[in-house]
């Protein structure tokens, strides 16, 4: 009763979802499909580490994590296919 009321809006997925996405060449790179950087923080590292492996997961080409230097180890368990940048302060970010 109490899932009935709830009404879960679902959807149902499966290989006819992909159908109509472009398919990458034999000749692709990783620069052909968008560069992402993400501001990491020092501590709570989570939200940080999700978008990195959601944004590799849903296709981008070249995802860049920020963060400081004694977090970088974190967030690379997060995707060996990660670029780890260190920005301690914001004149890094120039």
């Amino acid at each position: 009763a109490v899932v009935a009321a709830l009404a879960p809006a679902t959807c149902e997925t499966g290989p006819w979802l992909a159908a109509g996405l472009p398919t990458r060449s034999a000749a692709s790179h990783k620069y052909h499909f968008g560069t992402l950087l993400i501001r990491g923080g020092s501590s709570m590292t989570g939200a940080g580490r999700l978008a990195a492996r959601a944004a590799l997961r849903s296709g981008a080409g070249l995802v860049a994590v920020a963060a400081p230097a004694s977090a970088l180890p974190v967030y690379a368990t997060a995707a060996a296919s990660l670029i780890l940048l260190p920005a301690e302060t914001p004149g890094d970010w120039s």
